[in-house]
């Protein structure tokens, strides 16, 4: 079986003009050209070739690398050009971080003092969580003040960047999340503090809320209902 170029550039999801130009560069080459019409064919087995181009394309491979590739590149020149590409990759993704604190910041700022980017310290023994967190409070504006997996991390950075609000879990290691909450509001008696657990036994809610917890949140929770959560906690009346 052959495809024309049209063909093959539907198989793939490509332009014909982006299959000639890997042609002109010698990355890909038609298995047949009809002397006659120029008709360029192509076999299945090219269908994998330029589903690798593009695939290395999309890791930030130059044309020149993806030539290399292509052309039997061994096991350690593959290792090297895919690390130097993460190398790069994750640069730029540190960047691109900082330039949307930055933009978050400035927004906070023309937003003036009374609609402020609040800050939330995070802890929680798992870093998936953590992120997880983080991600649903950023899209509500807030902005992670620290993300770290232990109470003592966690008392140091409260003392260091006094958070609008505290998300804490319970099974830590070392020092337990009920622990962390009464060091945290002896610290500060009006400390906002979430705590977020899979730990949800009544008994348990009950005795997070009597050491000063402002909510509880249980795990695995939805984005909507930890949002209300922090939003809720940060709304409740400080400590008299």
């Amino acid at each position: 079986m052959h495809y024309t170029i049209g063909e093959l550039a539907k198989v793939v999801n490509l332009s014909t003009d982006a299959i000639r130009y890997y042609e002109e560069v010698g990355l890909l080459l038609p298995h047949h050209v009809d002397p006659v019409n120029r008709y360029r064919y192509y076999t299945p087995e090219q269908i994998g070739r330029i589903t690798e181009i593009i695939e290395w394309k999309e890791c930030g491979l130059t044309l020149e690398e993806i030539g290399d590739m292509l052309g039997g590149a061994d096991l350690d020149k593959r290792q090297e050009i895919f690390q130097q590409r993460l190398a790069d990759m994750l640069d730029k993704e540190a960047r691109l971080a900082r330039s949307i604190l930055l933009l978050q910041k400035r927004i906070a700022a023309l937003k003036g003092a009374s609609t402020e980017m609040k800050m939330v310290l995070i802890i929680d023994d798992s870093e998936f969580v953590r992120q997880c967190i983080a991600d649903v409070l950023e899209r509500q504006g807030w902005t992670v003040a620290g993300s770290v997996p232990d109470g003592e991390q966690g008392l140091e950075l409260y003392g260091r960047q006094q958070p609008d609000v505290v998300v804490l879990d319970i099974g830590l290691e070392g020092m337990d999340g009920i622990q962390v909450l009464k060091n945290i509001r002896q610290q500060d008696p009006n400390a906002k503090v979430v705590m977020c657990s899979g730990r949800g036994t009544p008994e348990v809610v009950q005795e997070c809320l009597m050491s000063g917890a402002a909510e509880f949140v249980a795990k695995p929770f939805l984005p909507h209902v930890l949002a209300d959560a922090v939003a809720a906690a940060v709304q409740s009346p400080a400590a008299g």
